[in-house]
């Protein structure tokens, strides 16, 4: 097995008769084949003068997890590539074979000793359990013990394509009578790791079917299999659109010419979807979430979920617009700048984020009889929304020819709303086309005077 460098710089940091080992998820994806996406030690002794050390010394950010636990966390940054974490705790038991016996399942109970990288430590067989694509729990008590391992344990099934068998399934259940204990935080946080991987579909049946989702801690939509079809769609729309994922020489017409219409604005797509919050979430998740999440669901459920007050936000407006999106795109002709300009002008942000939304339903209701044309023409429409946001600025947010002050000045007008109201009226008329100059301007709040006298 070969190991990037990065792997053994804490090596370097250790204090004489200290031991550090690799441990978990990484060992399991190097062993897979897959990217490492984050390191876990395990060291004996406290770990904080490694973590702090190594920091200072890769220009990183040190973190701490829990003081009491002596868990630490590094965070490096990688030139055009999500920053890599590293997270240090103190090794339980009194051995690494003892520590990797309080971990949650087989495949991530193996461990290499940096001194020795030659040699993988896997007492519990998770190295033949993932040659045998199995997810067996470290013992029968390791699920009850966390019961967030439940949700874990659908994660990993589904993301690396792992069986569970008979005897997992019962422990899983069990488990997941007891989420109800565990933090909404903490269930929010490997909901949304499920969410941002490639195999959502599957994951959410599973958690319907171990009877996970009513534990999670927010109402979600009872159309279970048709909302994770809608969620996967919706993913594969946006990761072809943004280059997060190669084309299919075997795409199907409806995504290739998706493919074509809108990658144009792969870019501000990109910063649009991927870029991260505050919350350490993106606004792709938030977007897939909106489809899980009941319709009409209220603010404080979506609150006690712990999502953040822009979060919510977002997810309202998806859901509350979600009916007048699907008619502005669905109706046939061409879209007015008058139109759009409405749109926006409720929709904010979010219009962007609808016309995907009913683009990714349209594609997980066909076949339904939908002609081919029928969807070039929901896709010109999309086209224009797309267009007019990226390209077309002026249209979306235009900004007045003349202000509060000309108009008290002008036309000896006193402060008040009827000064918004039409500021308001002028905006649109400038997004729609009608009104260019200032003498335009001046003319038609003329007109509108003349209608409230």
């Amino acid at each position: 097995m070969q190991f990037p460098p990065i792997v053994f710089e804490p090596l370097k940091f250790i204090s004489p008769g200290q031991s550090i080992f690799l441990v978990g998820g990484a060992i399991r994806d190097i062993f897979l084949g897959l990217p490492l996406k984050d390191l876990d030690y395990a060291v004996s002794g406290d770990p904080r003068s490694i973590a702090k050390r190594l920091a200072d010394q890769h220009d990183g950010h040190f973190y701490v997890l829990d003081d009491e636990r002596h868990a630490y966390r590094v965070l490096l940054g990688r030139e055009g590539q999500k920053p890599l974490d590293l997270d240090f705790i103190q090794m339980r038991g009194n051995s690494i074979a003892a520590d990797l016996k309080e971990r949650d399942f087989t495949i991530n109970a193996m461990a290499m000793d940096l001194a020795q990288p030659e040699i993988i430590i896997d007492p519990l067989t998770g190295g033949r359990n993932l040659q045998q694509r199995l997810l067996k729990p470290v013992a029968p008590t390791s699920l009850l013990d966390d019961p967030v391992r439940a949700i874990r344990a659908v994660r990993y099934a589904a993301s690396l394509g792992l069986k569970i068998d008979h005897e997992t399934i019962e422990l899983i259940k069990r488990a997941a009578k007891f989420l109800d204990s565990v933090s909404v935080e903490r269930k929010r946080d490997e909901l949304f790791k499920i969410l941002a991987g490639h195999h959502i579909n599957p994951a959410i049946q599973l958690l319907h079917r171990f009877e996970i989702l009513p534990k999670l801690g927010f109402p979600a939509r009872q159309d279970v299999e048709i909302a994770g079809r809608q969620m996967e769609i919706l993913d594969d729309i946006l990761r072809l659109v943004c280059r997060k994922a190669d084309p299919d020489k075997k795409q199907t017409f409806h995504l290739t010419s998706l493919l074509l219409k809108l990658s144009r604005f792969s870019e501000g797509l990109v910063s649009h979807y991927f870029d991260p919050e505050p919350s350490g979430r993106n606004r792709r998740d938030i977007l897939v979430y909106s489809i899980l999440a009941a319709n009409g669901i209220s603010r404080d459920a979506l609150a006690q979920f712990a999502l953040s007050v822009e979060e919510m936000e977002i997810v309202l407006k998806l859901q509350g617009l979600a009916s007048a999106a699907a008619d502005l795109l669905h109706n046939p002709g061409e879209l007015t700048h008058r139109e759009l300009y409405r749109y926006f002008l409720g929709a904010d942000q979010c219009g962007i984020d609808l016309v995907f939304l009913v683009l990714g339903k349209k594609l997980a209701e066909l076949p339904d009889g939908n002609t081919q044309q029928t969807w070039l023409t929901l896709l010109d429409r999309a086209e224009q929304c797309l267009e007019t946001w990226f390209e077309h600025p002026e249209r979306v947010h235009p900004r007045p020819i003349l202000s509060g002050k000309d108009l008290m000045f002008q036309f000896d007008l006193p402060p008040g709303p009827l000064i918004g109201e039409l500021l308001d009226g002028l905006k649109e008329e400038q997004a729609a086309g009608v009104v260019s100059t200032r003498l335009d301007a001046i003319e038609w709040i003329e007109s509108r005077l003349i209608k409230f006298k």
